[in-house]
């Protein structure tokens, strides 16, 4: 079994787009718990640095990007409404990522600060 995690992005404005990635590895309520102690607010996190997509990279197919009205924040909508049981996230479904859903995990422990600056720099997002 791996793991499907729903990324999604919202500009200030609403528009938004998503990504839907799968791990390897299978969800458990402890590694739930460690993921969303570190995701800010429970539900965000910079994807760039933790290596997974970044949807707001897709946002220029139909909309201006970047404006004034971006940030760097994915949420993981799983995290957003949390399901009733950490099995709703399994699937039988192959990876799209290379990273495991334990890598994933340890990349997350390892951030001790979002790094907001170097994200909208990178993003181009104006200050």
């Amino acid at each position: 079994m791996n793991t499907e995690l729903n990324l999604e992005y919202r500009d200030a404005a609403n528009w938004g787009t998503s990504e839907t990635v799968i791990l390897a590895g299978e969800i458990t309520p402890e590694l739930y718990d460690r993921i969303k102690r570190k995701l800010s607010g429970g539900d965000d996190l910079i994807a760039y640095q933790v290596g997974l997509p970044t949807p707001s990279e897709k946002m220029d197919e139909y909309a201006t990007f970047p404006t004034e009205d971006d940030h760097v924040w994915t949420t993981i909508s799983e995290f957003t409404d949390e399901p009733d049981s950490v099995q709703d996230l399994l699937t039988d479904a192959e990876p799209t990522e290379e990273m495991t859903l334990e890598e994933f995990v340890e990349k997350l422990e390892q951030i001790s600060e979002w790094d907001v600056g170097a994200e909208m720099e990178r993003l181009g997002i104006p200050e």
